[in-house]
């Protein structure tokens, strides 16, 4: 595999990923959105959307073109690095995956922390509220469930997201 392919796999990955992160703000705050009385902060989160849509989609396309600025054609043409029998697609592969596992694992302690304070705001029993000092953040609670969603997600759908690219 030339040195060129990887950098494609690369950016690939990073336009994939710029997409979930700003995926993930944006479901997790529509609920906040939803409560807003103008419709300014959803027409600007759309904008900001659909720029992070165009980015992406120009990192996609033109990933060739981005690479002659970026990488001397000079020498590297010739280098190669032995994967053994691993595939561009299976390389694409494994860098969802470990995306996807990043999400999960950055966000579950947030998830189930946040999930047990709201469990406990719910049910009040006797004195187990004096466990328990902190409360809920419902954004916080939001954003990590949207995380690891996200995250699962991408993982059941890694073979179809590689075929697409």
């Amino acid at each position: 595999m030339k040195v060129q392919d990887l950098f494609i796999i690369f950016l690939k990955l990073l336009g994939i990923y710029i997409i979930v992160v700003n995926l993930q703000s944006i479901l997790s705050y529509i609920p906040l959105m939803a409560l807003d009385d103008g419709y300014s902060t959803l027409l600007y989160t759309l904008a900001a959307l659909l720029g992070v849509v165009f980015i992406v989609f120009i990192l996609f396309k033109y990933s060739d073109v981005i690479l002659k600025f970026v990488i001397p054609e000079k020498g590297l043409e010739s280098t190669t690095i032995d994967f053994g029998a691993i595939s561009k697609e299976s390389l694409f592969e494994i860098g969802i995956v470990l995306m996807s596992l990043y999400l999960i694992i950055n966000n579950l302690q947030t998830l189930i922390l946040q999930g047990l304070y709201f469990f406990k705001s719910k049910v009040a029993y006797r004195d187990i509220t004096s466990v328990f000092e902190n409360t809920y953040n419902i954004e916080s609670l939001q954003y990590a469930s949207v995380s690891v969603i996200l995250g699962l997600v991408l993982i059941a759908t890694r073979k179809y997201i590689s075929k697409l690219f």
